[in-house]
């Protein structure tokens, strides 16, 4: 609303006139207000290349360290593995004690060595504190890995002697077709242990010591091994035997010593025994026995195979003795 304000050259009153200037500078700040609002959220909604690098890129070295997780998850199924074998198998083998619980944990515990992560947000922090404490948990087992086959290798190269004597080859050129463990006996049809394997063979068929070593038994059972005899290999801390034997070679007695890879019988059916066929079994020197296949290095590789998946099965099948 205008203003009236009085004039005293024509004694009356008049409107005062328009302030266009006023209005202008009103409308100056409105534009001006609204031009930097929209900038304001235009940089608020708008993401320039830059970042989009960025966050393509974090993103690729997230993938990149999961995927590198299940590789180190994969490395540390292989050590439990050589692990496993060294401690149940070559130590074994060896008569080497096992590694002990507190040379197994060196190396662990104390100031938690991953604080640095927690700076960054709580999944990517998990992430890299859990592959951070996986690489270096697999460093430590390599590294005892190492330590570990060293000193079997100083021992291996120490007894020479015993290592010759480990019943190592397959002892018959026959199929293996029963494995160690429980079996359903194929005459009496009980379930029960079957301390050996089996190898498949025509009567006749060559039986070869397993090892160096003396022949420690030769016998007779009936209702039993048949022909049979025992090898000890006092050295390696073992003793072998072979049954169901048709003939025992010429000079094998108690007593004569033997080469490995040396012929000592001939396969055959004799004793308590579904076919022709040889039952051989690995014993140390205390009558405790061993499951012959982790000892045998000339199995053919669809054998071993063959065995694994008997083993593996549910199903219990019949042995030959």
């Amino acid at each position: 609303m205008r203003k009236l304000y009085f004039d005293p050259e024509s004694l009356g009153f008049r409107r005062s006139p328009r302030r266009w200037w006023r209005q202008i500078m009103v409308l100056t700040a409105v534009c001006l207000a609204a031009a930097f609002g929209l900038a304001v959220t235009m940089n608020l909604l708008s993401v320039s290349p830059t970042e989009l690098a960025y966050k393509s890129e974090n993103q690729a070295l997230r993938d990149q360290l999961a995927a590198s997780q299940e590789r180190i998850d994969q490395f540390g199924i292989a050590l439990d593995e050589l692990a496993e074998n060294d401690r149940e198998l070559y130590r074994v083998i060896l008569q080497a004690d096992e590694v002990s619980d507190d040379i197994l944990q060196v190396g662990t515990g104390g100031v938690d060595p991953y604080a640095e992560f927690d700076r960054f947000r709580q999944p990517a922090a998990r992430l890299l504190r859990h592959s951070a404490s996986m690489l270096d948990a697999l460093e430590r087992r390599i590294s005892l890995q190492n330590a570990s086959y060293r000193e079997l290798n100083r021992l291996a190269r120490s007894r020479q002697k015993a290592m010759s004597e480990l019943p190592t080859i397959k002892p018959t050129y026959g199929r293996m077709v029963s494995h160690y463990g429980m079996r359903i006996h194929p005459i009496s049809k009980v379930r029960r242990p079957h301390l050996g394997i089996d190898f498949t063979t025509p009567t006749g068929t060559p039986v070869f010591a397993a090892g160096d070593g003396v022949v420690h038994v030769v016998d007779y059972s009936p209702t039993g091994y048949g022909h049979y005899i025992v090898l000890e290999h006092r050295e390696a801390g073992f003793r072998t035997l072979y049954a169901h034997l048709s003939q025992i070679a010429p000079g094998i007695a108690e007593g004569r010593r033997v080469r490995r890879g040396e012929e000592i019988a001939l396969t055959g059916n004799t004793g308590f025994s579904a076919g022709p066929h040889l039952h051989y079994e690995v014993r140390d020197l205390e009558d405790r026995t061993f499951n012959p296949r982790h000892f045998i290095i000339n199995l053919p590789p669809e054998e071993f195979r063959q065995l694994i998946n008997d083993a593996n099965s549910d199903v219990l099948v019949a042995s030959m003795d």
